[in-house]
C-alpha cells in the first residue's frame, strides 16, 4: 500500500468526529476492506492509553454483544456477550471527565479488584452500586463508596456514556468480534478523552506511530491474547 494512502487513512480516521468503518475507509482510499481493517487495527493499537483516572470516579459494568436467543441467556449471562468494566471521572459540574474501560472475564470480586486497580489511581474516590462483589472490596479500597443504583438514576451520566459507546459501535462499525473488542474500546476512549483537542489528534497519532514499534498481524494477535 503506498505511503500516501496510509496517511490518507490516518487522516480520515482522525478527521471524522466519530471515525469510519473499514468498509467506508477502503472504498474512499481505494484499498480492499481487509487492508483497511488491518491498517486501522494497527492504529487502534497505538491509540491505547494506560493513563489511570483520578479524582471522583463512578464505576459500573455492562455487557456488549447481540441479543441472545432463549430465556436462559438473558440478564447478565456471558454465554454470548462480553463483560466490560466502565469508569468515568465525575467533574464538579456533573459532567464526565476522562473515561476508561476494561474487558473482564466475570463479575467476581477478585476480577473486579484488579480491573479497578488498572483503571484508577489509588487516590481516586470510587463510587459504584451495591453489587455484592463491590461490597466485599471495601476493605481493599479505602475510598470506595457503594449506593443503590435506583434504576440508574444515581449513575445517570455514566450510564449515558455506556449507551453512547454502544451506539457508536453499532452505528459506525455495526459489530466487532469478541477478540478485538478491547481495540474498539481503546479507540472510543482515545477519541472521547481527546475530544477537546480534535484539531491536534492527527498530529498526536502520527507522532505516536513514529515512536512505536511496528505492529504486523502476529503482534496484533499477541495483543489480543494478553487483552482477553
Amino acid at each position: 500500500m503506498p505511503v500516501v494512502k496510509a496517511f490518507h487513512l490516518v487522516f480520515r480516521i482522525t478527521a471524522k468526529k466519530k471515525g469510519m468503518s473499514t468498509s467506508e475507509l477502503g472504498a474512499e482510499v481505494g484499498v480492499q476492506q481487509k487492508t483497511a481493517w488491518l491498517f486501522k487495527r494497527k492504529i487502534q493499537a497505538i491509540m491505547k492509553d494506560k493513563k489511570k483516572l483520578t479524582g471522583s470516579v463512578d464505576v459500573d459494568e455492562t455487557l456488549v454483544g447481540g441479543y441472545s436467543a432463549g430465556n436462559e441467556n438473558r440478564g447478565r449471562s456471558l454465554k454470548e456477550k462480553t463483560a466490560v468494566l466502565v469508569a468515568g471521572e465525575r467533574l464538579e459540574d456533573g459532567r464526565t471527565g476522562n473515561i476508561n474501560f476494561a474487558v473482564v472475564d466475570n463479575f467476581e470480586a477478585l476480577t473486579l479488584k484488579y480491573a479497578l486497580k488498572d483503571l484508577t489511581e489509588p487516590t481516586a474516590t470510587l463510587r459504584t452500586d451495591k453489587h455484592p462483589s463491590y461490597e466485599s472490596l471495601k476493605g481493599e479500597f479505602e475510598n470506595l463508596e457503594t449506593l443503590l443504583s435506583a434504576k440508574g438514576s444515581n449513575f445517570e451520566e455514566l450510564h449515558k456514556q455506556i449507551m453512547m459507546f454502544k451506539n457508536w459501535l453499532r452505528g459506525i462499525h455495526h459489530k466487532c468480534s469478541k477478540e478485538h473488542l478491547h481495540a474498539y474500546l481503546d479507540e472510543y476512549k482515545y477519541r472521547f478523552n481527546k475530544r477537546n483537542m480534535r484539531k491536534r489528534i492527527f498530529n498526536n497519532l502520527i507522532n505516536r506511530m513514529m515512536n512505536n514499534i511496528p505492529h504486523p498481524y502476529p503482534v496484533l494477535k499477541t495483543l489480543c491474547v494478553y487483552s482477553t
